[in-house]
């Protein structure tokens, strides 16, 4: 494990330099935050490069908001127990990472392309000024989550592999677009009703109507 700790009395923590592991390092690098059980109030800014090996992981626990603001990162996987993390950049997550856990997923105004979204993560767009775009371009993932707009766009794009929604509850974007490439999948594994502002199929945009 490699810790970075925000304590209390710094509400505040900007990780500038990079983070490296090298050679058999094959574990995580656990951002933590003040008060366990989701107590934390502190916000985290990573803006230098974190390079993880192979089988690497991110975790945030402990309630607090993690901003990744940097790019050309790489990890394998990320972790959320407890908090939220957050974009500060495009694709400031490796593209080749998944999201797995059951907790917060902030987009703020950026775009990600994620290859696996596996359970029950709430991933929103909180930024004001800017639409988010959330691409999944993976193999299988079952997703039970939600994924909602904010006061902006959360547009959501299946480029790659069979993306499975369990809920109506799931897809709670009805001012953005979902776009379905060719060869990809969007499963909708109950009956219920989605509304979204635009379908985009095959790079071909569809009429307004119930599908």
């Amino acid at each position: 494990f490699i810790f970075l700790f925000l304590g209390s009395w710094r509400p505040t923590l900007v990780i500038a330099g990079s983070v490296e592991t090298h050679g058999t390092f094959f574990g995580k690098l656990n951002l933590r935050g003040t008060g366990s059980g989701g107590g934390g109030t502190g916000v985290g800014i990573i803006t230098g490069t974190i390079q993880l090996e192979a089988g690497g992981q991110i975790q945030i626990d402990d309630g607090t908001t993690w901003i990744i603001a940097s790019t050309g990162n790489f990890w394998a996987t990320n972790r959320i127990v407890n908090g939220t993390l957050r974009l500060g950049a495009n694709n400031a997550l490796p593209t080749t990472s998944s999201i797995p856990d059951n907790s917060r997923f902030d987009l703020a105004g950026f775009n990600q392309t994620i290859a696996g979204l596996n359970a029950g993560c709430s991933i929103t767009n909180s930024s004001t000024t800017a639409d988010s775009t959330l691409t999944y371009s993976g193999g299988t993932s079952i997703f039970t989550g939600n994924i909602r707009d904010g006061s902006r766009k959360l547009n959501l794009t299946i480029a790659a592999g069979n993306l499975t929604l369990t809920s109506a509850a799931t897809l709670n974007i009805p001012r953005s677009t979902v776009t379905v490439n060719n060869g990809a999948v969007l499963e909708l594994d109950y009956v219920g009703t989605n509304q979204v502002f635009g379908l985009v199929l095959d790079s071909t945009g569809q009429a307004a109507g119930l599908y």
